[in-house]
């Protein structure tokens, strides 16, 4: 198994100090996307605050990644699973925590997007308004789900996509890492095929590309170096109004599958619905609590 990434981040055309943070690190298997929010620079600090929280927490516990790497087996999934939502978890408390201890730093937080991938497999932990994309077979899928007010409205029925589009509070977040001190994370458990492409974005990004056909073709065209530099120029002529940050990661030499486990059958999965595990329910109420601390101040 073997990955190759590209990765970008931009100031844009009008913030003043860049809140995004991204780690992309093909031989570990694992590529993070930020999106920081809070006043006085203190949404970099958040954002910056969990990529290392998170590459160290995982680092300390990559056996269990190689492992897996050979034995997905439902008993070894469950346990990565576990250690890369404990390792998002971690990075929530430690921004919680230091934005208690720093007044300047108060109600800071960030968005998460981490994808963790070893052998056929990957994992996928979400928090925020940040995505991943997967291009399989030349057709795109969302793995996850926005965590905003108008997103969660639009999947109650109590608002149309259209209606979304055009509310003024498209940018207040439900779920963040650092507003409150536990979160929900969403967790997904996912197929890897030769040639997939992922990508994972803050939304300076996908707000540019609300047609996801254009989306596709800037992804399955030219190599991932190409994909990266044009998607940050679109974003940027488009008016660049937010820091853009992307990751985007191409999976290579992954061994055939067979005719019984085809592209074809792994795509029904991701059609599935709904998409994530709640991995602890217990910590559905959370997401209540965050939703008045965690509007966007920047970022």
């Amino acid at each position: 198994m073997r990955y190759i990434a590209s990765a970008r981040t931009d100031l844009g055309c009008v913030r003043k100090n860049n809140e995004d943070s991204f780690l992309a690190e093909p031989e570990r298997g694992l590529f993070i996307v930020c999106d920081g929010m809070g006043g006085h620079a203190a949404g970099e600090v958040a954002s910056a605050l969990a990529v290392k929280t998170i590459s160290d927490h995982l680092a300390a516990q990559e056996d269990a990644r190689r492992r897996f790497a050979t034995d997905d087996s439902e008993e070894l999934s469950n346990e990565l699973m576990r250690v890369v939502e404990e390792a998002v978890q971690t990075a929530g408390r430690a921004i919680y925590h230091q934005a208690r201890s720093s007044p300047e730093q108060a109600g800071m937080g960030t968005t998460c997007s981490v994808i963790v991938l070893s052998g056929k497999k990957g994992i996928l932990a979400h928090v925020g308004d940040s995505r991943v994309y997967v291009v399989r077979n030349k057709a795109l899928y969302q793995l996850s789900e926005d965590h905003t007010y108008v997103a969660e409205q639009v999947r109650r029925g109590a608002m149309t996509r259209e209606q979304a589009a055009k509310s003024k509070k498209g940018n207040v977040l439900t779920r963040a890492l650092g507003p409150v001190e536990s979160m929900q994370v969403d967790m997904m458990l996912f197929d890897v095929d030769r040639d997939d492409r992922f990508l994972l974005c803050s939304d300076g990004l996908h707000n540019h590309f609300k047609d996801s056909t254009e989306l596709l073709r800037l992804l399955v065209e030219g190599s991932t170096d190409s994909s990266a530099d044009r998607a940050v120029q679109i974003a940027r002529d488009r008016g660049g109004e937010d820091n853009i940050t992307l990751v985007v990661v191409e999976a290579q030499d992954v061994a055939p599958v067979d005719e019984v486990d085809s592209a074809a059958a792994r795509i029904a999965v991701l059609k599935r619905i709904p998409l994530f595990q709640a991995h602890d329910l217990r910590r559905v109420g959370e997401a209540d609590r965050c939703h008045a601390a965690a509007t966007r101040a920047g970022g």
